[in-house]
C-alpha cells in the first residue's frame, strides 16, 4: 500500500525539488492544476511533488486530482499532503472546476489482463477521455501534459537497433487486440498535437517505460510489478521466461524530475524519460530484488510461459538524450531503487 508519509517518499520528493531553482518553479505560481489518475504511482508522485514545491517556494498552486476511486485516492494522498492541499474529483466530473492552467494526464490502464480483456475501455480512456480533458484547458494558455508509453514505437523496423529516439517508429498490428493500448496512445498523442495546431495550447508528451517505486501496483502481471511484489512479500521470485530480455528500469523520482525538466526547460513536443544508461536483464533485476530478501531465490520456468497478455515484439530501449540535454540526469540506480521500495513497504507494513 502506498503511504506518502513514509521517509522514502519524503526523500524522493526532496531529491526532485533539488533539480530546480525558484525562478524556474515560478512558472507554476498561482496555477490551477488537474492531475488525473491520482491513485496510480505516477499521479501520486506528481501530486506529492507539486504540493511540496508549492509549500517550499510559496507558489500557491491549486491542486485538483481525479480518480475512479476517490476514497482510495484520498486515503493514499491526504496523510502526506493534508486534507486541504488537493481537492479530489470523481472520474468524469473534472469539468466542474474548469478551466485548468495545467492538466497532467496520467490515467490509463497498464494491467496486462485489462489490456487483453477490456480493450474498448482502454481505448476510451486513452482517446475519448483525453479529448474531453483537452476542452477543459484555459483558452490558448492551458498546458496539457500527457504520459505515453514506449509501446507506441511498435515493433522495430531495424531489429539491430537497440536505442530508440523520439523520431523512430515501428509497426503495430491493428488486428491484434493487444494493440488497443499502443494504438490508442498513438492517437491520443496526435489529438494533443492537433489541438495545439488548431487552438494554440502548449503541450508536452512523455514516453516512459518500466517505471517503478513505492506505490507500484504489486503482482498485476507486469514484470517489475511481479518481481517487486514477491520481494516485498519476502517470497521466491518466479519468472515467466528465462530472464534474458533486457530493459531499462527507471525509478519514479527520476521520472518525475525528467517530466518537470521537460515542462520547465523544454518546448512543445515529446520526450523519452527512461534510464537508458542502466540496462539489466530480467534475471539480473530478479537477482538484485532477491538480495533484499533473506534466503531469496529466483526460479526460472523450464520453458517460457506464452500468453496473449504480453507484447510479442521488442520495442527497443528508449534513449533519453533529448531530455538530458535540458540538464536532467538519472539519480537512482536500480539497486538503490529496489532497496528504497523494500524499505518503504517494510516501514509501513
Amino acid at each position: 500500500m502506498f503511504q506518502p508519509d513514509a521517509k522514502i517518499i519524503g526523500q524522493d520528493i526532496a531529491e526532485v525539488s533539488n533539480n530546480f531553482s525558484a525562478d524556474e518553479l515560478a512558472t507554476f505560481a498561482g496555477k490551477k492544476i488537474l492531475i488525473t489518475g491520482t491513485s496510480g504511482l505516477v499521479g501520486q508522485y506528481i501530486a506529492s511533488a507539486l504540493h511540496q514545491l508549492s509549500d517550499q517556494y510559496a507558489l500557491d498552486i491549486q491542486l485538483y486530482g481525479s480518480s475512479r476511486n476517490t476514497k482510495a485516492a484520498k486515503a493514499l494522498l491526504t496523510r502526506y499532503i493534508g486534507d486541504s492541499a488537493i481537492e479530489l474529483i470523481n472520474f468524469g466530473e473534472e469539468s466542474q472546476h474548469r478551466p485548468y492552467d495545467y492538466i497532467f494526464h496520467t490515467a490509463s490502464s497498464t494491467n496486462p489482463v485489462e489490456l487483453a480483456t477490456t480493450p474498448l475501455d482502454v481505448i476510451e480512456t486513452n482517446v475519448g477521455y483525453t479529448g474531453n480533458l483537452l476542452k477543459l484547458l484555459s483558452v490558448k494558455s492551458g498546458s496539457f501534459i500527457f504520459f505515453s508509453t514506449r509501446e507506441i514505437y511498435g515493433k522495430k523496423v531495424d531489429p539491430e537497433k537497440r536505442y530508440i529516439s523520439e523520431e523512430d517508429y515501428g509497426v503495430l498490428d491493428p488486428l491484434d487486440v493487444r494493440s488497443a493500448y499502443p494504438e490508442s496512445k498513438r492517437l491520443a498523442e496526435n489529438m494533443i498535437v492537433s489541438f495545439n495546431a488548431q487552438f494554440g495550447n502548449p503541450y508536452r508528451i512523455f514516453r516512459i517505460s518500466h517505471t517503478y517505486g513505492p506505490g507500484i501496483k504489486l503482482n498485476d502481471g507486469r514484470v517489475l510489478s511481479d518481481i517487486i511484489g514477491a520481494m516485498v512479500n519476502d517470497e521466491n521470485i518466479n519468472l515467466k521466461s528465462d530472464g534474458s530480455h533486457r530493459i531499462s528500469p527507471t525509478y519514479i523520482a527520476d521520472v518525475i524530475a525528467g517530466v518537470l525538466v521537460g515542462i520547465l526547460r523544454g518546448e512543445n513536443g515529446c520526450y523519452n524519460v527512461s534510464n537508458h544508461q542502466e540496462l539489466y536483464s530480467i534475471l539480473d533485476i530478479a537477482n538484485i530484488a532477491a538480495s533484499n530478501v533473506q534466503n531469496g531465490t529466483v526460479i526460472r520456468p523450464s520453458s517460457p510461459i506464452n500468453s496473449s497478455l504480453y507484447l510479442k515484439h521488442d520495442t527497443g530501449i528508449l534513449s533519453s538524450e533529448k531530455v538530458m540535454k535540458l540538464r536532467w540526469a538519472f539519480g537512482v540506480p536500480l539497486r538503490d531503487g529496489l532497496r528504497r521500495v523494500y524499505q518503504h513497504y517494510k516501514i509501513n507494513a
